[in-house]
């Protein structure tokens, strides 16, 4: 009887023109490095790709909207971008498939240009941990070399957080290059604004940049308690 009544809602649904519903493949969910093959040269972007349930695409393509559709494995995407070398503004097509590698690749269409790309998943860099921990810095102000300790913690984003004197710091430390900008209060002068420190570590294993606070800038060194120099 059981088998009668599944043949029978079968029968039923093919009549009345039911879909059957597939599996989303969202295989180009997450993000990408965009390869261009141009008539200057390679062009790269990084990418991230966002596909809903009806194969629609979102996400960011460089600082841009992306818009388009991805189904049965073949991505169209269609979205206004703006030339940074000469401010040409216009759609850029991109039609490609995922390729048995597990690489995006396909053509390109932008005004009367046109071409390949390939894509592929970026490679995560092991993060650099060198900033965790204690630093000596010694700021070259207009009233003379001012001193200060603090304590870094780098999180897997290159998100860093601490303490810089009496101060919570806020800023990231990617690819060798620390920026911070948090709120201090000069002891001297009870004046509270943005203290923004710039700066990169050299083979050493030293801080060197500058700093800016109120209408005041200047450069900074900082080194492991350990290792800074005596005063």
């Amino acid at each position: 009887m059981k088998r009668v009544l599944v043949v029978a809602l079968a029968m039923v649904c093919l009549a009345m023109g039911c879909r059957v519903v597939k599996a989303m493949d969202t295989g180009v969910n997450g993000k990408w490095h965009f390869v261009f093959d141009t008539p200057d040269g390679s062009r790269e972007v990084d990418a991230e790709l966002t596909v809903d349930a009806d194969g629609q695409v979102s996400g960011k393509f460089g600082k841009f909207d992306m818009a388009g559709t991805y189904k049965d494995g073949k991505l169209e995407l269609n979205f206004p971008i703006t030339l940074e070398d000469t401010g040409d503004t216009g759609p850029l097509k991109l039609v490609g498939k995922l390729d048995d590698t597990s690489a995006l690749a396909g053509n390109w269409e932008f005004a009367t240009y046109s071409g390949t790309f390939k894509a592929t998943r970026p490679v995560a860099k092991p993060q650099d941990l060198r900033l965790n921990g204690k630093w000596h810095f010694v700021m070259d102000t207009p009233g003379g070399d001012r001193e200060m300790d603090a304590e870094f913690a780098v999180d897997a984003d290159g998100k860093v957080t601490g303490k810089f004197g009496k101060a919570d710091v806020t800023g990231t430390y990617k690819d060798g290059k620390l920026d911070l900008s948090f709120q201090t209060t000069a002891e001297e002068t009870g004046e509270t604004a943005s203290l923004k420190l710039v700066g990169k570590m050299d083979d050493t294993l030293v801080l060197t940049g500058t700093w800016e606070f109120s209408a005041f800038s200047g450069t900074f060194r900082a080194a492991r308690p350990d290792k800074s120099p005596k005063t």
